[in-house]
């Protein structure tokens, strides 16, 4: 069984509160939630903004410059491809390295 109640009856202690004590009700939890975001945000920016330095770097023609970023998820895996991509540049300019080597169609 369903009972209907008019919405003036039923928002009447919300609306019989105080706006001060409603705001003081919310206010930790809004504080919380900024605080929380800031933090959060901080700690996806910092690995993102480490693989656009480095990539920067590597692009400018820094080949010896190894991107470092210790997330455990995708940030992690896309700065060791920056990294073997490298490592691959770096090796297939040495003159008579056994990367280029193993990297020529067999004969």
């Amino acid at each position: 069984m369903f009972v209907e109640s008019p919405r003036a009856e039923a928002f009447a202690p919300l609306y019989a509160t105080p706006a001060a004590d409603r705001a003081a009700a919310w206010s930790p939890a809004l504080l919380i939630s900024i605080a929380a975001s800031f933090f959060l945000a901080r700690a996806l920016v910092r690995p993102l903004r480490a693989l656009q330095e480095g990539a920067a770097q590597i692009g400018a023609g820094d080949l010896e410059r190894h991107i470092e970023v210790r997330t455990g998820d995708e940030l992690e895996g896309l700065a060791e491809q920056f990294n073997q991509h490298e490592r691959a540049s770096c090796a297939s300019r040495t003159p008579g390295s056994s990367a280029r080597s193993s990297s020529a169609p067999p004969s």
